[in-house]
Formats: C-alpha cells, sequence, structure tokens
C-alpha cells in the first residue's frame, strides 16, 4: 500500500486558511430519515470478505494501541469532567433532535411532532412515487402501500406511555413494516429502517398508529414499530440510566477498552438485526461515558468540543492536522454518510482507523471498480480504497471532531468551537472567586463600582483554555443584559 505524502505542519503553507478563532459554531441535523451512514455502498457485490488491506494482527490488538498511547499521551488523563460532559449533552439536546432521557416521560408538543411526521412522510412520499424508492423485488410499490405515506389530516390521539425495551426492534422511517430499497441496490440496506432500539433501553410510546403499528420515540429517533413489539412497562419515576454518577472517567484508556470491546460486532444498516452501523457504533462506545450524541453521522461530526473543517486542507497536510487534533483528545472523522474512530499512527507511521463498516471498493484494471464486504467493526488504514472511483478514506475525509481538550495552539485557527451552552439567572450571587468551577477564573470590572448611566468594562480571564465558554451579565432584576 502507497503510503500517503506527508507534507510538514507548517502554518506558513496555511496562510490561505482563515486563523481567526472562533467562538461559535452550530450543529445541524442530517434532512433524511434513514440513518445516511451506511458505509460507503455501492451496487455490485461479488467476493467474500478477506483480510483488511494494510491491516496486521498487531492493530486489532487493544494492548498495542495502548502500548503506543501511552508514549505520546496520558492514557489516564480525564479528557472530560463530567460538568463537561453534562454541558455538552446540554448543548446537543438543544441543538439537534436528540432528547434528553426525561423528556420521554413529557408529552410532547403536538405541533412540533406534525410538522416532524410530515416532513418525513412528505419526503418518503416523493421518493416513493418517483420510483427511487421500491420493494424487495425492486417493482414500485403498490397504490394501497404508497397510501400510507399520505400525509393525515389529524394525527391519532397521543396518549404517551414509558416502556422499555425486551429485545432488539427495528424502527421503521415510515409506518410501513415492510422494507424500502433503492432500484438495483443492496438489499442489506433498507431505506425504511432508521435505527434500531437496544434491550434495556426506555421508549416512549406516543400512539395507536393502525391496527399494526405503534408510534414511538426514543431519545434519539422517532419512527413506528410493531404492535406486537416486545415492550415491558415501567414505573413513572424509575431511572431511565441518564444519572450523572455511574460511568467511568472519560480517559484514552478507558476509551479503547469500550471500543475495542466491540470489534467484530456485526455490521447492521439502521441497527438491522442487532448491528451496528457506523453511527451506532460511535454512539454506543461513547453512551458508556455518559454522552448523548446523535443517531446520524452528520450531526456526530459537529458533536466535539471543537471541530474543524477538512475540505479546503490539503491532502499533505491531513494527516498532520488530525494528529495535532489527537493530541487534545478522542478524534472523529467524518466523511459524507461515514463516522470513524481516529486511532493515529502505527509504529510504521501509518494512519489507522475504528469503525464499523459495511463494504469498501477496491480498483480493477480496465474494469468497474470491485465491492468488498467487511460488515463488522474493524481497523482499518485511512488509505482504503485508494485508487478506486470513490477515493481513499483519507482522499474523502471531509471533517472533524474532537471529545476533549481545546485545540492545539497550531489549529486554534482553523478550529471551530461549539456554542456555549446558554447561562440561566443564579439563583444566588456569589464572588467570581467562590462560584462553582470558578477555579482558576477571575472577573474585573471597571469602574470597580459601577455606575448608574455610565458604561462598565468586564474582563474575564482563566489560567488555562475554558473551552466553548460564554459571558452573560444580568441586571438587578435577573435580566440577561
Amino acid at each position: 500500500m502507497r503510503r500517503p505524502r506527508l507534507g510538514p505542519f507548517d502554518v506558513r503553507r496555511w496562510k490561505w486558511l482563515p486563523w481567526l478563532l472562533l467562538l461559535s459554531g452550530a450543529l445541524v441535523c442530517d434532512q433524511e430519515p434513514a440513518p445516511g451512514d451506511g458505509g460507503l455502498s455501492l451496487e455490485t457485490l461479488d467476493v467474500a470478505v478477506g483480510p483488511l488491506p494494510g491491516t496486521r494482527p498487531a492493530h486489532r490488538e487493544r494492548a498495542y494501541w495502548e502500548g503506543l498511547w501511552d508514549q505520546r499521551y496520558d492514557l489516564d488523563e480525564t479528557l472530560l469532567s463530567r460538568g463537561a460532559i453534562q454541558r455538552a449533552n446540554v448543548h446537543l439536546v438543544r441543538s439537534t433532535a436528540r432528547l434528553a432521557p426525561d423528556d420521554l416521560r413529557r408529552v410532547p408538543d403536538a405541533s412540533a411532532l406534525r410538522r416532524q411526521i410530515d416532513e418525513r412522510l412528505a419526503y418518503l412520499r416523493r421518493r416513493v412515487i418517483s420510483g427511487k424508492l421500491r420493494d424487495a423485488t425492486g417493482a414500485p410499490l403498490s397504490a394501497d402501500l404508497g397510501k400510507r405515506f399520505t400525509l393525515r389530516r389529524t394525527l391519532p390521539t397521543l396518549s404517551p406511555r414509558l416502556r422499555r425495551a425486551d429485545a432488539v426492534i427495528p424502527v421503521r422511517c415510515g409506518p410501513l413494516l415492510r422494507g424500502l430499497f433503492k432500484p438495483g441496490g443492496d438489499l442489506r440496506f433498507d431505506r425504511n429502517n432508521c435505527s434500531s432500539i437496544h434491550p434495556g433501553e426506555p421508549v416512549q410510546v406516543l400512539a395507536r398508529w393502525s391496527r399494526e403499528l405503534l408510534l414511538v420515540r426514543t431519545t434519539y429517533t422517532l419512527g413506528w414499530i410493531p404492535v406486537s413489539a416486545p415492550l415491558t412497562s415501567i414505573r413513572a419515576d424509575a431511572s431511565l440510566g441518564d444519572g450523572p454518577d455511574g460511568f467511568p472517567a472519560f480517559t484514552r484508556r478507558a476509551f479503547l477498552r469500550a471500543a475495542f470491546a466491540l470489534l467484530d460486532a456485526p455490521y447492521g444498516w439502521g441497527g438491522e438485526d442487532g448491528g451496528l452501523d457506523c453511527s451506532r457504533f460511535v454512539m454506543q462506545v461513547l453512551a458508556g461515558f455518559g454522552l448523548r450524541l446523535p443517531r446520524a453521522s452528520g450531526p456526530q461530526s459537529r458533536a466535539g468540543v471543537f471541530t474543524i473543517d477538512l475540505q479546503p486542507v490539503p491532502d499533505g497536510h491531513r494527516l498532520a492536522v488530525l494528529d495535532r487534533a489527537a493530541k487534545s483528545g478522542v478524534v472523529l472523522l467524518h466523511l459524507p454518510g461515514h463516522i470513524m474512530f481516529y486511532l493515529g499512527r502505527d509504529d510504521r507511521g501509518e494512519p489507522m482507523v475504528l469503525h464499523s463498516l459495511a463494504e469498501y471498493a477496491e480498483p480493477v484494471e480496465d474494469q468497474p471498480d470491485r465491492v468488498v464486504p467487511v460488515e463488522r467493526v474493524c481497523v482499518s488504514h485511512l488509505d482504503l480504497g485508494e485508487g478506486s472511483r470513490r477515493g481513499s478514506l483519507l482522499e474523502r475525509l471531509d471533517r472533524l471532531t474532537v471529545l476533549g481538550g481545546p485545540a492545539d495552539p497550531a489549529l486554534q485557527g482553523v478550529a471551530t468551537l461549539r456554542p456555549a451552552v446558554p447561562i440561566e439567572h443564579p439563583e444566588t450571587c456569589a464572588a467570581s472567586d467562590s462560584a462553582p468551577g470558578s477555579e482558576g477564573s477571575w472577573l474585573f470590572t471597571t469602574p470597580a463600582r459601577p455606575h448608574p448611566g455610565q458604561p462598565l468594562r468586564v474582563i474575564a480571564t482563566r489560567w488555562d483554555h475554558p473551552g466553548p465558554v460564554t459571558l452573560q451579565l444580568f441586571d438587578p432584576a435577573g435580566r440577561p443584559r
């Protein structure tokens, strides 16, 4: 395998990039109701799984990566404190379709729910009518089945009930139990399979949609399940598994243990048959530390403390950016429709990733690309797919995000910090050096005693990088100014 060309990390060669430190950003959600991260799907399939190019047996060993990371980082450094994780979760709930567990105890806003369902049904109806989605035989859906996606004048009466899944339950994107597929596409990728609910997860049953379907939502998805789905009633005051305690510290060592515990777990588009697609794998690993990431790969790629747009970065500089970012914490790499954990360089300097992968393409001289199925959580080289019509993983990267500390100084000009969590008015006033979390922080006001009608200057400083923060002033009546 050809090793990617490495350019020196010289900021003078980046003069075309914006070097203004950005203190805000936004999370956007994928528009398609399907998971949208199926793992590089192509149209043909003609070979069986074999050893992945560029991957050695040592790459599959957690101890191997612990040894390498121990030489580069502090394996037991806490990358995100419990408070930082809670603030990140608040931001994700407010910025994405992700719900907090306690939201499942509440009746949803009927108007907002109606809009969400109407948008979903309209999207699917357009694709069904145009023939872009068909049944498993490749035939268009019958008129009767097509009516399932017609917008209803009114929603069924909402009667929310809290339940817990007893087994893996597929969640359908539309009110139809059978699959929907692209014409001539791979039947492994059911476009009507939005996600899967795993055993033990809380479910809010919203309404009886039809004789065969229930409308439900979880913290990460909304859709339809069979009336016969295996659900158990739980008390209204039951724990939903989201307390601040009980999670291990988010360290590099703990991350490697959690991620490699799922090595070779089967791939499943949208969680098909309990498998893990790429975003479910990422979500499940990080959920073990209390992080509530969105379900789809696009929003996940903006869920970190900071994000870097890799599209304008020349190929020769990309690996240098990835390695710098890894100094700050766990790195997620995104390309259209796919997301991966960056493991970093191996002992030979080769860049490796850990991800749940359906398949990849490899070039064949004078013939169409050959598709190689993988169908599992695996370690692979970032050059995987090099020379194919789609290009290698490295060539297709468009974004990275980091779960950890602030960006390395060399990256701060191109790193976008996620927005800070909005500040609520405190119940009591406290001196700036005694407020919770204020250790190492100082506030200075000029003049020291404010005068009515006169400007007031406030300066905040810390001895270290504060991460995503905001400064909010409140007047004596508690109103933000």
